[in-house]
């Protein structure tokens, strides 16, 4: 059987902007008591 994006993924997963802070990422990261953020690049 074949594992897909599907199978591992996180629905509702939050990222943070590149603009961002390493400080505001850990505070988005505290209040949703979570381990990892996506760092999303803006394509502008």
């Amino acid at each position: 059987m074949t594992t897909t994006a599907r199978d591992i993924m996180t629905r509702g997963a939050e990222c943070v902007a590149a603009e961002e802070t390493v400080l505001d990422a850990a505070r988005k990261m505290t209040e949703l008591g979570v381990g990892d953020l996506l760092d999303v690049l803006s394509s502008d």
